[in-house]
């Protein structure tokens, strides 16, 4: 029977109605098709889909920047699962929009709703420039900053937004400094103490708008 299915690409098929109402789906068929325990499904999505999206700034006008979106839902324990493509198709019905909180809790609210998910989880990750003065010259330089916009809608309705911040800056290695110290009093020796890169993580709980 194998030998009889065809086994090169056909320019010719068109994915038609009739052939998507033909298709198997899994997540919308009857709860019998479950293996194994009918337990609740914390957390199922995808991860690192990327695409432009304008990110509204302080001063009211927006960027275009590349990010990377994480979505998640959680199911009753009566769900099989999802379509991942539906996490991606979902989204991409805001693409055009100006994102702020609300357009997150929008995105977070249509998720529970085409996926019949209790609660669903979003995170948005982008790499976001600003320009800044030189400590001495005040010439100016970009600098980019790794940040992430996070919302949560739990299965009562509660909308819950952070923002996550890499602060990358240079700091003095204390021990370098001591001992550079120790070589020129001992040894007369001049040494040069070193910095360090290094990385405040921060994440502030939201209220209203950013």
């Amino acid at each position: 029977m194998l030998s009889s299915v065809k086994r090169f690409y056909d320019p010719t098929f068109t994915v038609t109605n009739e052939y998507k109402e033909s298709l198997p789906d899994l997540q919308n068929g009857p709860s019998s098709l479950i293996e194994g325990a009918n337990v609740p499904i914390q957390q199922v999505g995808i991860s690192n889909f990327k695409l432009p999206l304008n990110i509204k700034k302080r001063d009211g006008k927006y960027q275009t920047l590349e990010v990377s979106v994480d979505g998640y839902v959680s199911l009753d324990a009566n769900k099989k699962g999802i379509n991942m493509s539906r996490i991606m198709r979902t989204f991409y019905r805001f693409q055009d929009d100006v994102f702020t909180l609300d357009t997150l809790e929008k995105v977070l609210q249509a998720y529970k709703q085409d996926l019949e998910a209790q609660e669903a989880f979003l995170r948005l990750n982008f790499s976001f420039p600003m320009l800044k003065n030189s400590l001495r010259s005040q010439m100016k330089g970009y600098q980019y900053y790794d940040v992430s916009l996070e919302g949560h809608l739990d299965s009562y309705g509660r909308f819950n937004k952070y923002m996550h911040l890499n602060f990358v800056y240079s700091s003095a290695c204390p021990c370098s400094f001591e001992l550079a110290e120790h070589a020129r009093e001992v040894r007369n020796i001049a040494a040069i103490p070193h910095s360090q890169r290094s990385v405040a993580e921060v994440t502030v709980a939201l209220r209203d708008t950013f």
